[in-house]
């Protein structure tokens, strides 16, 4: 009695894509990506994004303001459409994923310090559900993220400190409303070519209902 099939199945994809870029010269710089899938398991997906910033001198200082930005329409993978194993199996097959992203940044290097924030949308979101098989969330899910980073430096000390506060709309996508990050470590040159840090490092976030593990 046979209690295995074997399967086989081809997928291929043929994309075509360029990209746009001023990197040379000290105030403005931008870059522009496009890829778009022609052929194959995810042809039509598309993704546009871009980055741009402007350094501009300020009393005896510089500040940096950037901004990204992008948009996304995926097919899903073809394991999150088609799987068999001996607890799960599953068939399905889900509209694409579209996710537009906005963000924006102030830096000011000199005092190590930067400050940002962000909105994404996403729509027709995947993700895995109660029973551990993937499921299409059919409203949209909007992700609102503020960030904060200042570094310390005295000598060969530093101190690194980040800190995220983040807010979904939907419990299909948890997210923890504060997110800490602080590394402080040792940093020295040894025999003037190798550069050695020894420190440690501490994550921290608020409660959430994280993704549980099949």
């Amino acid at each position: 009695m046979q209690d295995s099939v074997l399967k086989s199945r081809n997928e291929s994809n043929t994309a075509i894509g360029g990209m746009l870029s001023k990197h040379m010269g000290q105030r403005f710089k931008y870059d522009v990506l496009g890829k778009v899938t022609l052929l194959g398991h995810q042809a039509g997906a598309f993704k546009v994004s871009g980055n741009v910033s402007y350094q501009f001198p300020f009393k005896k200082d510089s500040i940096r303001i950037s901004a990204h930005g992008f948009i996304e329409n995926t097919k899903p993978d073809f394991f999150l459409e088609y799987y068999q194993s001996n607890h799960f199996q599953w068939d399905r097959n889900f509209d694409n994923e579209f996710k537009t992203h906005v963000s924006g940044k102030l830096t000011i290097p000199s005092w190590r310090i930067s400050v940002g924030a962000g909105v994404e949308n996403l729509t027709n979101y995947i993700y895995f559900n109660e029973q551990a098989v993937p499921d299409q969330h059919g409203s949209n899910i909007q992700v609102l993220a503020i960030n904060a980073r200042k570094d310390f430096v005295l000598g060969p000390v530093h101190l690194e400190n980040t800190a995220v506060y983040q807010k979904s709309s939907s419990q299909v996508l948890p997210l923890p409303d504060l997110t800490l990050y602080h590394n402080l470590y040792f940093q020295h040159l040894l025999f003037k070519v190798l550069t050695i840090q020894i420190g440690a490092d501490v994550r921290i976030h608020t409660n959430y209902k994280a993704p549980i593990y099949m």
